[in-house]
């Protein structure tokens, strides 16, 4: 992977990280448009049980940076795909939930939720 693409890439997620679902922007790769916060939202709105049984969680996937509940972990990773016409650089976020799944303490299990985020942060090395 060339520099600039590294470059650029992070410059990328660091605004991400910074202004949330609103630095996604716009998706243009087919005719309509893609605005990618509220199609996420649309995409959350399916389930019924997330904003039901994890409000908190729901909320900060809605509301990322904001909102971030103290036992809610995010961590990124980059990797090469092919997507589309050629390999593509994708960012994702996995956010993970620690979620008590037993009576006792000192055996508790932890749920991991994960987020898979794509679009305009997807990176083309020929851009």
């Amino acid at each position: 992977m060339n520099q600039l693409l590294q470059k650029t890439a992070l410059q990328r997620l660091l605004t991400y990280q910074r202004e949330g679902n609103q630095a996604l922007g716009v998706y243009n790769d087919k005719r309509d448009a893609v605005v990618v916060p509220e199609q996420f939202a649309y995409m959350l709105s399916y389930t019924k049980a997330l904003p039901k049984r994890l409000p908190d969680f729901y909320q900060y996937l809605l509301a990322y940076p904001n909102a971030k509940p103290a036992n809610v972990d995010d961590t990124f990773y980059w990797a090469r795909v092919k997507f589309g016409l050629g390999p593509t650089l994708r960012v994702v976020q996995v956010v993970m939930m620690r979620r008590c799944l037993c009576h006792r303490r000192e055996t508790a299990l932890f749920k991991p939720l994960i987020r898979d985020r794509v679009g305009p942060l997807l990176l083309c090395p020929r851009e």
